[in-house]
């Protein structure tokens, strides 16, 4: 449980955010190409809330901001929703993180690898 709630701890630049989020979707495109389900879809996006609270720490603001990512899915109450999550993800690949140490921990480590990033190693790992 430990190690799952680091998952949520300190920040993450934009590229890997960019990275992560494309890496997510996709893979979760192709399952549910496969078996199509309301229930999985929501299940597979969550994947991406850690690296959007990561993001969202990286830009200064506390993690629960990362509930605007998630707007589009009551689409149902009108497209508004979806206007406001597109425009809210459009920011966080947009603006940058502050510089240097902010209250969520030191800048994030450039050439840190793609996924010693997304799993917030501080470390690179060797091979």
């Amino acid at each position: 449980m430990e190690n799952l709630l680091k998952l949520f701890e300190g920040r993450l630049g934009r590229l890997h955010y960019f990275l992560g989020v494309i890496f997510i979707e996709g893979v979760s495109a192709l399952i549910l190409t496969i078996a199509p389900s309301i229930v999985l879809s929501l299940l597979l996006t969550a994947l991406t809330l850690p690296i959007a609270v990561r993001r969202i720490h990286d830009i200064g603001f506390p993690g629960f901001w990362a509930v605007g990512r998630f707007l589009s899915y009551f689409s149902y109450f009108g497209g508004i929703y979806i206007a406001i999550a597109l425009v809210f993800d459009l920011c966080l690949y947009i603006i940058r993180g502050t510089q240097g140490v902010n209250k969520y921990g030191e800048a994030p480590k450039p050439g840190l690898g793609f996924i010693d990033a997304i799993l917030n190693k501080t470390e690179a790992s060797d091979g």
